[in-house]
This record gives C-alpha cells, sequence and structure tokens, in this order.
C-alpha cells in the first residue's frame, strides 16, 4: 500500500479519512482480527454513517477486500514504528555507554554514596553515562 492508494473507490481525502478512522478501530480493539475488526467497522458505521460520503462505499463491495487490506497495513506500520523506537532506544544505550560519565553524575554518586553506604559503595574505575545513570536510579528513592 505504500505508494499505492489503499481505497482505489474513493478519493485521496476520503481514504485518508477511511485510514484515520480504521487507525482509532485498532486502537479500540487491538485483539481482533483483521476480518473481525473490517466487519465491526462495517457494522457500526452502517449506522452511524447514513447520509454521509461513507455511505456508497458501504453498501458496494469494495469495502470487503480494501478495508481488512488497509488494517493489515496499518498492523504492519505500527509494528515497524515500534521496532524503529526500540532501534532508536538501544542506539541511544550504545552512544551513551560510550561516553565519560558527567562530573554533575559523578558528583551525584558521591553524594548517594555517602548518604546511603549500604546501597553504594563509589565504584571503581570510569563509569560511562549510562552505567552512572544506573547507578543513580537504583539508589535514589522513587519520586
Amino acid at each position: 500500500m505504500i505508494g499505492a492508494h489503499p481505497f482505489p473507490t474513493l478519493t485521496k481525502a476520503e481514504g485518508k479519512r477511511l485510514t484515520h478512522q480504521l487507525g482509532v478501530y485498532l486502537r479500540d480493539y487491538p485483539a481482533s482480527s483483521d476480518e473481525d475488526l473490517a466487519a465491526i467497522w462495517h457494522d457500526e458505521q452502517s449506522v452511524l454513517a447514513a447520509d454521509t460520503w461513507l455511505a456508497p462505499y458501504l453498501s458496494g463491495d469494495a469495502w470487503r477486500r480494501e478495508v481488512p487490506r488497509a488494517i493489515a497495513h496499518l498492523r504492519r506500520a505500527e509494528a515497524g514504528r515500534i521496532k524503529a523506537k526500540a532501534f532508536r532506544a538501544a542506539a541511544k544505550e550504545r552512544h551513551l555507554d560510550r561516553q565519560p560519565a558527567t562530573e554533575r553524575q559523578l558528583a551525584l554518586i558521591d553524594k548517594l554514596a555517602k548518604a546511603h553506604p549500604d546501597k553504594l559503595s563509589r565504584p571503581d574505575g570510569p563509569l560511562s553515562k549510562l552505567a552512572a545513570s544506573r547507578v543513580i536510579e537504583r539508589v535514589r528513592p522513587t519520586r
């Protein structure tokens, strides 16, 4: 569907509106299969969309092919966004693990080590920004 119009029987603007609407249905019914979700959408929209731009589309058969296909595309796109977010988080962690801890982090670790000697002793050797932030999170009381 990337590059191709997902709803050839609708205008581009109507296709965008319908895609957004299907995204809302995906958030409301995350456990439903594509076909079940399309049926739920059709049943609800048959009542709600009377005398709107969507009514002729609902009365035809094109929605039976296009809506489940669009739902599957939306699921793949969301999975891709989640995967990309996880990849960016891992890249950020690798980047922070390569940088030395800041003076402020080291000072806070020293302060926390004095305040909580039972929980923390000053680590030997250099710390990365990531390691320092993890030490601070482990010792600092939750707010």
